[in-house]
C-alpha cells in the first residue's frame, strides 16, 4: 500500500465525533491519524504506517500495539488500520485495565473491545521514566 493511499485510508477512518479531535498527517514518510479525547486532552492515540512493513498504534503512556509485516496486501492494510482505529477510539472513549505481566516484565495496557481484549505494551523508554518518576503512570 503507498503512501498516499494509507494517508487516504486513515482519512476515510477519521471519527464524526464531537468528543474526539482528529487529524491526518505525514511525518517521516508515514501518514498518521492522531485521535484525542476533547473533553481529556491528555488521552490520546496514533494509528500510523508507511503502508507496508509496520503498523503501529500509540497511546498515551508509552504503550503501543505493533504489527510487522513485508508485502501485506492492501485488503489486508486496510482492515488492519481499521482494526487500529476502532482500537484507539475505544481507549480514548472507554475503559482500560493497567496490568504487569511480573517483576521486570513490561507494563501491559488490556483495551476491552467487543472483539475481546488487547494488550498494548509499554515500551522500556516510558517504563524506565516512569520507574524514576518522571512520567505518571497510566489509570
Amino acid at each position: 500500500m503507498e503512501l498516499s493511499v494509507v494517508e487516504a485510508v486513515l482519512h476515510s477512518l477519521r471519527p464524526n465525533s464531537d468528543q474526539v479531535d482528529s487529524k491526518v498527517a505525514t511525518r517521516n514518510g508515514a501518514a498518521y491519524l492522531h485521535l484525542r479525547q476533547t473533553a481529556k486532552p491528555d488521552r490520546w492515540a496514533v494509528i500510523w504506517s508507511p503502508g507496508d512493513r509496520w503498523f503501529a498504534l500509540d497511546v498515551d503512556g508509552g504503550f503501543s500495539l505493533n504489527h510487522f509485516e513485508e508485502e501485506m496486501a492492501d485488503d489486508d492494510a486496510q482492515r488492519l488500520l481499521e482494526k487500529y482505529v476502532a482500537i484507539g477510539m475505544t481507549y480514548i472513549l472507554g475503559d482500560s485495565i493497567p496490568t504487569s505481566a511480573g517483576r521486570f516484565r513490561p507494563h501491559v495496557l488490556r483495551v476491552v473491545t467487543e472483539d475481546g481484549d488487547i494488550e498494548l505494551i509499554q515500551s522500556v523508554g516510558a517504563a524506565l521514566k516512569e520507574a524514576m518518576g518522571l512520567r505518571r503512570r497510566r489509570p
